[in-house]
């Protein structure tokens, strides 16, 4: 018997296209595109810091006057820093003057009275101890924490 030789059939052109490829090249696409547009977008809504973005608009109100505003803006566009100007020295004499006027009035309105010492006690006497227990009823009587006093006890107060 014989057998007849293989002969394979034609391979199917969908097999042949290069699909995945295709579709590989169209994902890499969709991607860089959106990649662009959130850039785009991200961009769009981005703000410099306030400084930086008081410097631009200045800089463009300047190019579209056409030069500098005027002296005082140009100077401000200069420097940011501006030291505070010196105050006049205040006239020390006329102020303690005025004091001692003020001082001395008052004093004559008033008629202050001098200080009176007090005696003092280096320690205070300890309680007895019937005026402890005295004490320790009446505490008992505002914030009750201990157990109630037995009544022969408290006859002895």
């Amino acid at each position: 018997m014989k057998v007849a030789p293989f002969k394979a059939s034609i391979i199917p052109w969908r097999v042949r296209a290069p699909l995945y490829q295709e579709m590989v090249e169209r994902s890499e696409y969709a991607r860089e595109q959106r990649i662009k547009r959130n850039a785009e977008i991200s961009l769009s809504l981005s703000k410099l810091p306030p400084r930086m973005q008081e410097y631009e608009q200045k800089k463009k109100l300047e190019a579209e006057t056409g030069g500098a505003l005027n002296d005082k803006s140009a100077d401000n566009l200069m420097f940011s820093f501006m030291p505070p100007k010196a105050k006049p020295v205040p006239d020390f004499k006329r102020l303690q003057k005025n004091f001692v006027e003020n001082l001395e009035e008052l004093k004559r309105q008033k008629h202050m009275s001098t200080t009176v010492p007090e005696p003092f006690h280096f320690h205070n006497p300890k309680p007895t101890a019937r005026m402890r227990r005295y004490l320790d009823a009446e505490n008992q009587l505002i914030n009750p924490t201990l157990k109630k006093i037995r009544a022969h006890s408290a006859a002895t107060i």
